[in-house]
């Protein structure tokens, strides 16, 4: 669903950038920043090699295509002729961001469940 508040526009738009200027870098920097979104309890190993396979998986240009289509993308108008049983998934300690983004969509459609998933990581 799209960012609907103007801070979630703004940190949209604030990760769109950090994409932009620091994807292809050597130095990880930029790219820790999503492997901590993705990772949050991940060993200093799974890190290197998820920040170095962000690196080489696409360009900075196409890393920020890829978000920017992701971020902007608006299926509010046909959610709701989901008919099927959906089962909204976000970690246990999901940030309070993801969970209004979760609730949106739970909302959007009629048969939406929600479960929160341990471990932490999304690669589990």
């Amino acid at each position: 669903m799209r960012s609907a508040t103007p801070q979630e526009l703004e940190e949209t738009e604030t990760v769109l950038k950090l994409i932009e200027m620091g994807w292809g870098k050597d130095e990880p920097a930029f790219r820790q920043f999503f492997t901590s979104q993705y990772l949050p309890d991940g060993t200093a190993e799974q890190f290197r090699s998820f920040n170095e396979l962000m690196r080489k998986s696409a360009s900075p240009k196409n890393a920020a295509s890829l978000m920017r289509s992701w971020f902007s993308a608006d299926v509010r108008t046909i959610a709701p002729r989901v008919r099927c049983p959906t089962l909204v998934l976000h970690r246990a300690k999901a940030s309070e961001s993801r969970l209004r983004k979760d609730a949106r969509w739970r909302a959007h459609t009629r048969r939406a469940l929600r479960a929160a998933r341990q471990p932490q990581s999304h690669s589990a």
